[in-house]
């Protein structure tokens, strides 16, 4: 039986990526998650409406970052498969780790607000879909662009959104953990395409572009509807960083316009067009609140 060998050899990035690779290889010291006051949620000072709502945005924020755990985990092999330099394969093992903390930081949220167990559901076929065995660039191309830049760079608006709307400590602790990891995990996309772009060719940019203006012009349609609590719970809702709708599009609207669009359109995606020509309004079914997760 013949052996198939890989040749690897020690190549960083010309990104910040290889900076803070090299720190860690020195030692130096890394971002660290600060405590949470589990404790100091009190429960029984908010309605039932609010609660519900905070529970529900806390469980759906379990899964996706469990998902977004294996999600990564499997970029991580795919970038080792093809070769690619160790900083970019360091820092997408790292977020893994985030990842699986976040999960664990929302599973207990749910439970303290509840005053009891609160179990997640989690779609298990989307956990089992493996990678193709032949694994490409452009495969992970995609999900850097969609998952480590799309999606973590809006997460990064909304959790910051909701932390600023937040009272009780415990949620403002556990959103400050977030949102400090979010930032990395966006850099982390957009440093990797940055990198990969000046190597696409016409084809790869624009079958990249193809897929990013899909993704885009349904990203306001797909968060329209937030979590919007009765008038008599509002203020409690706001208190736990929950998110209604009317705040969650305009921040949507915000990250895409000041951030997003831009950035992708330096990588030559064109995005500006996509999202010019955007589903734009109410087009969610009732009760698909959209949740980033990753």
């Amino acid at each position: 039986m013949s052996r198939r060998t890989l040749q690897i050899r020690r190549v960083l990035t010309a990104t910040p990526l290889a900076r803070e690779h090299e720190g860690r290889l020195a030692g130096k010291p890394q971002r660290r998650p600060k405590r949470i006051p589990w404790e100091a949620c009190e429960r029984s000072i908010y309605p039932k409406a609010a609660i519900d709502l905070a529970v529900d945005s806390h469980v759906k924020l379990a899964a996706g970052e469990y998902g977004a755990v294996q999600l990564y985990g499997a970029l991580t092999s795919a970038m080792t498969m093809v070769s690619l330099p160790l900083d970019l394969v360091t820092a997408s093992a790292a977020i893994c780790t985030d990842e699986a903390r976040h999960a664990d930081y929302a599973m207990q949220m749910a439970c303290v607000l509840r005053g009891e167990d609160v179990p997640i559901p989690v779609d298990r076929d989307a956990l089992e879909r493996p990678w193709k065995k032949d694994v490409s660039l452009e495969d992970i191309d995609r999900v850097a662009l969609h998952v480590a830049a799309i999606s973590e760079t809006l997460s990064c608006g909304l959790v910051a959104a909701s932390l600023e709307r937040a009272t009780c400590p415990t949620t403002r602790a556990m959103l400050k953990n977030l949102v400090a990891d979010e930032v990395h995990h966006a850099r982390f996309g957009w440093h990797y395409l940055a990198w990969r772009a000046p190597a696409w060719s016409r084809a790869e940019r624009q079958r990249l572009a193809d897929s990013m203006a899909q993704n885009v012009a349904g990203i306001e349609r797909r968060f329209w509807k937030g979590r919007d609590a009765p008038a008599s719970a509002s203020d409690a809702a706001r208190a736990l960083g929950v998110l209604e709708s009317e705040g969650q599009r305009d921040v949507v609207r915000e990250m895409m316009q000041e951030e997003i669009v831009p950035a992708l359109d330096a990588l030559g995606l064109g995005a500006s067009h996509a999202w010019r020509l955007r589903d734009r309004g109410a087009g969610a079914a009732p009760g698909a609140e959209a949740d980033v997760a990753a």
